[in-house]
């Protein structure tokens, strides 16, 4: 396993088991995104699924509105690759609901 990749798995290890101590999250939130961005340019599908699973609650506490429709709109690609029917589901109401939050309800809806 490369170091970037335990860097990326250390951050969901932290989110699981820091969910509800968000001020942690807050303390490393550079480094989260800076193992985000390695992530989204590496196409591992599984751990970017697995990051915004575990990420997402944290960017709607903090009303990261805009960072958490990019991320969401990431996994949606990431599961329709997978032909995963029912995770697709799941990430289109995710971007759907993001879209609602920021306004854009015809956008929302069309989700």
């Amino acid at each position: 396993m490369k170091s970037s990749e335990r860097h990326v798995r250390y951050y969901l290890t932290l989110a699981q088991f820091n969910f509800q101590d968000w001020q942690k999250l807050d303390e490393e939130w550079n480094q989260i995104r800076h193992a985000w961005d390695w992530l989204s340019a590496n196409e591992n599908r599984q751990l970017i699924h697995e990051y915004v699973e575990a990420f997402l609650p944290y960017l709607h506490l903090r009303g990261l509105w805009k960072d958490a429709l990019q991320w969401a709109e990431r996994d949606l690609l990431a599961v329709q690759s997978e032909e995963d029917g029912v995770a697709e589901f799941f990430a289109l109401f995710r971007v759907g609901d993001i879209h609602d939050k920021l306004g854009n309800r015809s956008r929302s809806i069309s989700c």
